[in-house]
């Protein structure tokens, strides 16, 4: 492994280290994780959604 000192691990690679005496360190990093993508999806869902409906409509038209 490149990162050799657990202070340097992303976030991924160090939550498989927390024993379970950490459980709570775990959630809350595992929430931290989990908020990017979640904020990231809120923001585009019009457009996703947009993109789904548009493709649907291409389909529709006998390709």
């Amino acid at each position: 492994m490149f990162l050799k000192e657990p202070e340097n691990w992303p976030l991924s690679l160090y939550l498989s280290d927390i024993t379970v005496e950490g459980l709570g360190l775990v959630m809350v990093a595992s929430l931290m994780m989990l908020a990017p993508p979640l904020l990231l999806f809120a923001a585009g869902q019009k457009y996703l959604e947009q993109g789904i409906g548009l493709s649907a409509s291409v389909g529709e038209g006998g390709w």
